[in-house]
């Protein structure tokens, strides 16, 4: 149990700070390329603060699961985390009123 506990620390510390899959890394500066490994660029990620991505210039350049998007302030492109939106509700079904 107690290693469980240790795996699921380490995982979300992983997530918190951005490191793992998909260039990853936390970094100071949209558009830095400094900070970041090769073929990486700092980018914004919207409300996850900024993390080192994968540059691309088309769809083509990143997995399914990301989006070739524009890094703030530059004219160079990121692969980005799709954003999970939010699914449409179903309406309830009314009743039909008995007359």
């Amino acid at each position: 149990m107690k290693s469980l506990r240790i795996i699921v620390a380490t995982l979300i510390l992983a997530y918190a700070c951005g490191c793992g899959g998909g260039g990853g890394g936390g970094c100071g500066t949209p558009g830095n390329t400094a900070e970041c490994s090769s073929g990486d660029i700092c980018s914004n990620l919207s409300g996850d603060g900024n993390a080192c991505r994968k540059i691309c210039t088309t769809q083509t350049d990143c997995p399914s699961d990301e989006s070739c998007l524009g890094v703030a302030n530059t004219d160079v492109k990121s692969c980005q985390p799709r954003s999970v939106s939010a699914a449409t509700p179903t309406p309830a079904p009314t009743a039909t009123p008995k007359k």
